[in-house]
């Protein structure tokens, strides 16, 4: 029984290790706008500041991919139904407002952030990702420590299906972690088989030299401290 559960657990893994590219899509799918209303469907918000309030806010995955800094190829890729994560954790104090993701694919995926090292749920929300844009659903404000671990996951699931889904990685193949943006550190790539939002607590040993999501956050750059 321990042999075949270890063989199980090495199949999934091989399953979901990224091996299953489709294609280059970088110049197919650039990422360098984003489509935000206030429930997370696509609207008339582009730039820099918060939908309601003019407030400045900071994209720190968008920033990355957009300036192709470190992560300069983005790749399509279909498998089961999984939970795909990214942890993080900050220098400074910051307000996260909104969470989203940027996918190639149409419908409505959940974003969700959580504790890492609680496995609590801290906040979720669902986009109507629109194929050609990050697109952010706000959130109840959540202020987030310095230094304190926190996971950043979307569930590649719609309507009982599961969907393709991009993955960031440098030309050369080499580990990308730890990735820094701004403030932001992103540090190791995670995963959960599921259909619905679950913390995904399976680390992705072998393929640090990948970004899953491509999820991304929104945090008030005034409240930094």
């Amino acid at each position: 029984m321990k042999k075949l559960y270890i063989l199980s657990l090495y199949l999934l893994l091989l399953s979901f290790s990224f091996t299953a590219c489709k294609k280059d899509a970088l110049e197919e799918l650039p990422p360098v706008t984003d489509n935000t209303g206030n429930n997370g469907n696509p609207g008339g918000h582009t730039g820099n500041t918060d939908d309601n309030d003019n407030t400045p806010y900071g994209t720190p995955v968008k920033d990355l991919i957009r300036n192709k800094n470190i992560i300069d190829s983005l790749f399509v890729y279909k498998g089961g139904n999984y939970e795909l994560g990214v942890r993080f954790y900050s220098s400074a104090n910051h307000v996260i407002t909104h969470l989203g993701c940027y996918a190639p694919v149409k419908g409505t995926l959940k974003v969700s952030l959580w504790d890492f090292d609680t496995k609590t749920l801290l906040a979720t929300t669902s986009i109507n990702a629109d194929s050609t844009s990050f697109v952010y659903g706000r959130i109840p404000e959540i202020a987030i420590q310095a230094g304190k671990s926190y996971m950043l996951s979307f569930n590649n699931n719609i309507s009982q299906t599961a969907q393709e889904y991009l993955v960031g990685t440098s030309a050369q193949r080499q580990p990308i972690y730890p990735l820094r943006s701004g403030d932001f550190i992103f540090d190791g790539t995670y995963f959960q088989s599921s259909y619905i939002p679950v913390f995904p607590a399976n680390m992705v040993a072998n393929e640090q030299i990948n970004f899953p999501g491509i999820v991304d956050l929104r945090y008030k750059l005034t409240n930094a401290r």
